[in-house]
């Protein structure tokens, strides 16, 4: 107890002390009925659902409404951005089958691969099948082993004396 205060009653600021709680028998379920009642759950759950279709149903019509807005307030489209039949993209344009172009491309270079023609005409290269080139490669690197190659010729006597180590007899 307050020193400033002579009884029970007058320290709980002239409240009553609480009621007793009531003996609650075993097995059974029991909640307290008078701090929450189900009615006012279920109005503020009501309340909440309405509250919430009326502003999806006011933000559907803001933006319908901005958006005619916009419709009506923008400018037509440059004659370029308009479909029109027949007209083409100016120069360079993108590949509309890239995959088809690449075959034709090799198609092409596989049949000057294996064809005779003019390389460059004008200067006389003609161009063989690679087959035919790599065989007369071949031919040609197998003559050029077999021939023996000719000795550097020796050295003028005046540019260099000749050395002594060497007779003259063994370069026969």
């Amino acid at each position: 107890m307050d020193l400033k205060h002579e009884t029970p009653k007058e320290a709980m600021g002239g409240h009553e002390p609480a009621a007793p709680l009531p003996v609650i028998p075993p097995g059974t379920v029991a909640y307290e009925k008078t701090d929450v009642s189900a009615g006012s759950i279920l109005r503020i759950g009501v309340i909440l659902t309405v509250v919430t279709i009326a502003a999806a149903g006011a933000a559907f019509g803001l933006f319908r409404l901005l958006v005619t807005h916009e419709e009506r307030n923008d400018p037509p489209a440059p004659p370029l951005a308009r479909p029109a039949e027949g007209r083409r993209a100016p120069e360079p344009r993108l590949q509309t089958a890239p995959a088809s172009d690449l075959a034709a491309v090799q198609d092409e270079e596989r049949r000057a691969l294996a064809s005779y023609g003019w390389a460059d005409e004008a200067s006389g290269v003609a161009r063989i099948p690679i087959e035919e080139a790599m065989g007369l490669y071949v031919d040609q690197a197998a003559r050029a082993a077999t021939t023996p190659q000719p000795m550097p010729s020796p050295s003028p006597s005046h540019l260099s004396p000749p050395s002594p180590a060497i007779p003259a007899e063994g370069l026969r």
